[in-house]
């Protein structure tokens, strides 16, 4: 995964979360989410896999008050954009 502009179309950047389950889902590719590659640590990568509600590596916590999501399970990670970037082009 990756973290992009914002752009006012494309499936490919709108995801959606799922406050029953705890996932994080993209709206394009229905059936699959946000997966964690193991125990959540600071700069770990996310991967998008098969939606498995009863996987604790696709479980995250959205923090109203701050805006941010979290992994589930440790409350001082959050999720954020990396500090490299590229450009996307047009």
């Amino acid at each position: 995964m990756h973290t992009h502009s914002c752009k006012p179309d494309g499936g490919d950047v709108q995801f959606y979360y799922n406050v029953e389950t705890g996932q994080i889902c993209t709206a394009e590719y229905i059936g699959s989410c946000l997966e964690m590659s193991g125990d959540p640590m600071a700069g770990m990568s996310l991967s998008l896999m098969e939606d498995k509600t009863d996987s604790f590596e696709q479980k995250f916590i959205y923090d109203a008050e701050s805006g941010e999501f979290r992994p589930d399970g440790d409350s001082i990670l959050c999720l954020t954009a990396g500090a490299k970037s590229a450009n996307a082009g047009i």
